[in-house]
């Protein structure tokens, strides 16, 4: 179960950093701070990105924990409203390393 769950949600993250790192060369070619897109929705009823991209590595995170027997941090990142675009760009991909670690020592 483990391995299914997680070799998705590591695809789910690397995916996730593509889009950061595809917005972040969209914004620098047309002239503006790349930290504008954190607060673009596609829609009224969504949530901004920074709020998605964090509620996508809080999952993963949660995952982990409970797929492991531990105990879950409360919240599991905390969450920011406001950030730079660059800490949104690492959160995921360190989300990935941790829950991969959790899971690896759960394992053995």
């Amino acid at each position: 179960m483990y391995t299914e769950i997680f070799s998705q949600m590591k695809k789910q993250l690397g995916q996730l950093d593509k889009w950061l790192g595809t917005a972040e060369e969209f914004a620098k070619a047309k002239g503006f701070d790349p930290g504008i897109v954190l607060g673009f929705r596609l829609a009224p009823d969504q949530f901004p990105f920074a709020q998605q991209v964090q509620t996508a590595c809080d999952t993963a995170k949660l995952a982990a924990f409970r797929l492991t027997g531990k105990a879950a941090e409360t919240p599991p990142i905390p969450r920011q409203r406001s950030g730079s675009f660059a800490r949104a760009l690492g959160l995921s991909s360190r989300t990935s390393t941790a829950s991969q670690r959790r899971t690896s020592k759960a394992q053995l």
